[in-house]
């Protein structure tokens, strides 16, 4: 597992005029500060100033860093040995070669002593190799505390800003797993170099890395505003099988503590790009489908639990079929929960939210409070309440959110949003979709009485169980103007929520009031799930069962006519994908936030009100 430390000083006050050196009067400070944040290590500094009063070089010094370490369990893990870049090893004045090379090799022992395994050599700045005679020196000098490196299981990593054919070449020279490349992203990014193709260079050679971030050519700024590639070159690292660490080294500002909270969740958010902790919150027919998906995505490299699992002794397909009685836990190697508050201390990344609908807003809440990324099945809620205190927690934590609108994804949605959008039937004048499927046969491995969907205590009902067609009507046109609904429990089902529904939303559309109906029922065999638009100059047709859309001009004339290859997992597929691609930092275009979902149950508590009451409800 990649650790993140910081390097000593960024959890101090700015020094002066020096940007990085040792501080002095606070370094016993840091490992609190450290320990709050949340790091994992610190990396200590050895710069030449006053080097002898440095705690790491004296045996008191390192018995108060080792009580330190004790007090906080914050380990020191590297040491910056900036104390090279005034005393290189090939431009000596006032000093030798054999002084460096015992200075380095003392070094070496004080730094196994302190409990630490790794050196930051310096070849730049004062320090930098500029011709073949220099290196060559140097290389002498690494061949002569090899065995001193060996001896005490300690690594050196140069930090340079040579080109990388030149770093890959000082990096592999002496064919030691102890001397190999501590990579600055940051200074290698204001030289023109791309992290991702000095990975695919230096691979196996790296040692740590220094996360910083820089413009090209330019100053340090803020992680993730500058040149230096890492959501691409971390991952690339890590997958390849860097297990090595990631050391902090942040822009300074006055609030260094902030920053540096900052900038560790940065780092650990691109590296969960490759092994990241989900949780389920309920793992009935769709949390199964997910949990497929994302191991089918993601292969089986993350931690996975999950909360209110549903019969674990069963797996389901794609049809939701029991196709075993082994447990998902066995299958799917899930640990299992008793609770939330069991969560908050693993650290979770992602979480998927796929119980019933009324319990969708404490858990959603949980989630934003705990800044986690969040897939939430839909509707989102039941009721209004909470709504604005969700809409605030999301703007505020900037996570990625999600909900499960799939059908957005099915190629006849995509198609028709295509045609509506270009003009080809003119200005939309009229729309009726139509959905209907006996709630009998849904679930193949579970009474219907029991479902969600039949329940009102757990938010069913056809209105909302059957958002989808409001969401995409939503997705065509924005938002209707209001909305009137009739209908009820109207059948034999043994339930207590209405199974028919007739809901009419007014648009306006260019000043014309425009009439879209909806039709649902819990009835139909064969079920049905269709949609008419009406434009000004022609019309589009689909049928999502049958993967069917057409195009007629105002003649009636077919100008376009499409029959998809398509199964239905595809559309959860490719919304897990999307919501993936925007946790792993990769895009967020087109996603169905949390705030866009909230339009769509907006839409329906007010079918549902009218419905009750009778009387059309404004938006």
């Amino acid at each position: 597992m990649n650790k993140v430390g910081v390097i000593q000083g960024r959890l101090s006050p700015r020094p002066y005029p020096k940007l990085q050196e040792f501080p002095w009067r606070t370094w016993r400070k840091e490992f609190e500060h450290a320990e709050k944040i949340g790091f994992d290590f610190i990396e200590w500094i050895f710069e030449e100033k006053n080097f002898s009063e440095n705690p790491i070089w004296n045996e008191e010094g390192r018995k108060e860093i080792r009580k330190c370490i004790s007090e906080t369990n914050i380990p020191i893990e590297s040491v910056c040995a900036d104390y090279f870049l005034e005393k290189p090893f090939f431009r000596r004045e006032g000093y030798s070669l054999e002084e460096n090379i015992e200075v380095l090799k003392e070094l070496i022992k004080n730094t196994r002593e302190i409990g630490a395994n790794t050196i930051l050599l310096p070849v730049l700045e004062n320090a930098e190799i500029r011709c073949e005679e220099e290196e060559n020196i140097l290389s002498e000098a690494i061949y002569k505390v090899l065995p001193t490196l060996e001896e005490q299981r300690i690594h050196i990593g140069f930090e340079t800003e040579l080109p990388i054919e030149k770093y890959l070449k000082l990096a592999s020279k002496f064919n030691s797993e102890y001397v190999g490349a501590y990579y600055d992203a940051g200074n290698c990014a204001a030289c023109g170099h791309d992290m991702l193709q000095d990975m695919k260079v230096l691979g196996r050679h790296v040692i740590s890395v220094h996360v910083k971030d820089r413009l090209n050519a330019g100053k340090s700024v803020f992680l993730g505003t500058g040149d230096t590639n890492f959501k691409e070159g971390i991952p690339y690292l890590i997958k390849n099988g860097y297990t090595g660490n990631f050391v902090l080294q942040t822009y300074f500002e006055d609030d260094y503590i902030g920053a540096a909270a900052e900038g560790l969740q940065y780092i650990r958010r691109i590296i969960r790009v490759n092994e990241m902790k989900f949780l389920f919150v309920g793992l009935g027919g769709i949390g199964q489908r997910h949990l497929r998906n994302l191991v089918q995505l993601r292969g089986e490299k993350d931690e996975i639990y999950a909360y209110r699992v549903r019969r674990a002794g069963f797996v389901l397909d794609n049809k939701l079929n029991v196709i075993s009685e082994a447990g998902l836990e066995d299958k799917y190697k899930i640990k299992t929960l008793n609770n939330l508050d069991e969560a908050e201390k693993l650290d979770i990344d992602c979480v998927f939210i796929c119980n019933p609908t009324s319990l969708h807003m404490d858990v959603l809440l949980w989630a934003a409070q705990n800044n986690l990324h969040i897939f939430v099945e839909k509707p989102i809620s039941n009721n209004d309440a909470n709504i604005d205190k969700l809409s605030e927690l999301i703007r505020n934590n900037g996570k990625i959110t999600f909900v499960g609108y799939q059908n957005r994804f099915h190629p006849c949605i995509k198609k028709a949003k295509e045609l509506i959008s270009s003009g080809s039937i003119g200005r939309v004048v009229m729309v009726n979709a139509e959905i209907g499927e006996n709630v009998t046969k849904w679930h193949k491995y579970e009474d219907y009485r029991q479902m969600y969907a039949c329940k009102e205590k757990l938010g069913g009902g056809v209105i909302l169980s059957q958002i989808h067609e409001i969401d995409y009507l939503i997705y065509f046109l924005g938002m209707p103007k209001q909305v009137y609904a009739l209908g009820g429990k109207l059948s034999n089902l043994e339930i207590d929520v209405e199974d028919v529904a007739s809901i009419l939303l007014e648009y306006e559309i260019d000043g014309y009031h425009v009439p879209v109906s909806i039709q649902e029922d819990y009835l139909q065999s064969p079920p049905t799930r269709k949609c008419r638009i009406v434009g000004t100059s022609g019309k589009v047709e689909f049928d999502l069962l049958e993967s069917y859309i057409a195009a007629y001009d105002e003649n009636g004339k077919t100008i376009y006519e499409e029959s998809f290859e398509f199964e239905r997992n595809d559309m959860f597929l490719e919304e897990m994908g999307m919501f993936l691609d925007a946790v792993e930092g990769k895009k967020e275009d087109g996603l169905i936030t949390i705030e866009e979902g909230l339009k769509s149950l907006k839409v329906a508590l007010a079918a549902k009100q009218s419905l009750q009451t009778g009387k059309i409800v404004e938006l």
